[in-house]
């Protein structure tokens, strides 16, 4: 790579975190994410689950798929309800336009199926579940829960919740290859392709050994590794060959992976 403009000043910006769905990047695990969910969304289902650790791009796949979605009657949910009154008052605005009787609504005047999607779900406790699980036996709302990992292993072992999950999505880190893949094209999208081509499999899959592939952590993992190589990009003789894995180590003792 040349010197010339701090390029990676520029790739630093491409992992500050995402916000919008114009920011995911859709690598092969969450293609198949995707169409697991569009495979489903029109069957007579009263809860779908999608579980996996957290960071590993449950709320962009959503995102993601409310953007894609051709339905009017779906409302995605990102930031849980506090309590169940503010769930049914927000419901009610939602989906009936007043804030009043959810489920005498839901029963006698609605002709039609909605669809709530509910992000971290894992927040919510035995009382907001059942009540989720009621509204849901109305048959005038079907729920599509995300949730952590023990949340979602917790819930499909309660029988009366695991009788109505039409379909589990498990979504796990990607592989290295994949997780190369998608640092590869987070760069080009911004035509960082100089940068895209100092970073080798080797060099990411480094990356990957301390943030074992976790999509938030990756990415503040790669946030701070540009930090450090603009930092000598404008103040050291930096080798514009290659990204030396002293450079990669740096950026794991900062964020606390390794101790100095």
């Amino acid at each position: 790579m040349k010197k010339n403009s701090n390029l990676f000043l520029q790739a630093k910006d491409c992992f500050k975190e995402a916000n919008s769905a114009k920011e995911f990047v859709q690598i092969e695990t969450h293609a198949l994410y995707l169409q697991e969910l569009f495979g489903v969304i029109n069957k007579d289902f009263k809860f779908i689950l999608i579980h996996g650790e957290p960071g590993v791009g449950k709320t962009m796949l959503l995102k993601k798929f409310m953007e894609e979605v051709n339905k009017k009657n779906i409302y995605f949910y990102e930031r849980p309800f506090a309590n169940e009154k503010l769930m049914y008052q927000k419901f009610n605005q939602d989906l009936f336009a007043n804030s009043n009787h959810l489920i005498y609504n839901l029963e006698n005047k609605s002709s039609q199926i909605n669809i709530v999607i509910l992000d971290e779900a894992q927040i919510y406790d035995e009382k907001m579940l059942e009540a989720i699980r009621i509204l849901a036996d109305t048959k005038k709302i079907q729920f599509i829960l995300a949730m952590h990992d023990s949340a979602g292993e917790h819930l499909l072992a309660k029988k009366h919740f695991a009788t109505r999950i039409y379909k589990s999505i498990h979504m796990q880190p990607p592989s290295k290859v994949t997780f190369h893949q998608y640092i590869q094209k987070k760069l080009f999208r911004n035509n960082l392709i100089d940068v895209a081509k100092l970073m080798t499999l080797k060099d990411t899959s480094l990356v990957y050994k301390y943030t074992q592939g976790n999509l938030r952590q990756s990415d503040k993992f790669l946030y701070t590794l540009f930090d450090i190589l603009s930092y000598f990009y404008e103040n050291k003789n930096l080798d514009l060959s290659k990204i030396d894995k002293k450079y990669i180590e740096m950026s794991a003792i900062y964020l606390g992976y390794v101790d100095a």
